[in-house]
């Protein structure tokens, strides 16, 4: 980590995107820390923007594909455990419903609330965080399903 990592990650841990140490404050809080800093900024950088943005849609699809690891291990281990059907459910039903999701739209509406200039508005207006992020955590996790059903065997013979 550089001098400016660390700064920025002090900032993360005590501005208003703390609560991303539930998850990972290196990761996602940093980048919520840095979009902070580029929609507040006096000029915008539409450029750094996309990056944080592109960055953080990368972390919720390992997020996504992480969910569902451990959520079918979890199934395969103790197939008939009563908890099954609510963990299911909130990796695959609902998981906007989650502390993950509570966490982007907590930082989202930090970021509306400060975003300094029209440009920096109108980014996070096309860019919706919440929305980019749970396609990208879908995506990840239903990578993750996919993986896991094309291991499964099958009653049709192979050719």
């Amino acid at each position: 980590m550089t001098i400016t990592d660390d700064f920025l990650m002090e900032r993360a841990k005590r501005g208003p995107h703390r609560g991303w140490d539930t998850f990972d404050i290196a990761n996602e809080g940093i980048r919520m820390q840095r979009l902070h800093d580029i929609v507040s900024a006096d000029v915008f950088d539409n450029q750094s923007a996309h990056v944080a943005v592109d960055e953080l849609t990368t972390f919720a699809h390992g997020m996504g594909y992480a969910d569902a690891d451990s959520c079918l291990h979890a199934i395969a281990i103790s197939p008939d455990s009563p908890v099954n059907e609510a963990l299911r459910a909130s990796v695959f039903d609902e998981p906007s419903e989650g502390d993950y999701f509570a966490e982007i739209r907590k930082s989202e509406r930090v970021l509306i609330e400060i975003a300094n200039t029209f440009d920096a508005r109108q980014f996070l207006a096309r860019q919706p965080l919440e929305r980019l992020m749970l396609s990208a955590y879908e995506k990840g996790r239903d990578l993750r399903e996919k993986d896991e059903n094309s291991h499964r065997p099958t009653s049709r013979p192979t050719p």
